[in-house]
């Protein structure tokens, strides 16, 4: 399906044309996407954003290396 990826580029395909977004804000089309989607200005630049924490890039494979957690979902979080 459709997403929203930090830092990808799109282009403005016009205002924004529903719900909330109407009038205020802007229909834009990102590469892989099939359809248009309606983004908030506060949530587009025409400057690159800056890199995230540590001068990671999304999608980069990282290792976990803190302690074995378990939360109260069930889920885990095991070092290495």
């Amino acid at each position: 399906g459709d997403k929203l990826v930090h830092g990808q580029q799109g282009e403005v395909v016009g205002p924004a044309t529903e719900g909330t977004h109407q009038g205020n804000d802007l229909k834009m089309l990102f590469p892989g996407n099939k359809g248009h989607v309606d983004c908030s200005l506060t949530k587009l630049t025409r400057e690159k954003p800056p890199p995230l924490p540590g001068g990671h890039d999304l999608g980069d494979q990282l290792y976990y290396t803190g302690s074995n957690q378990t939360f109260e979902s069930g889920d885990k979080l095991v070092h290495g």
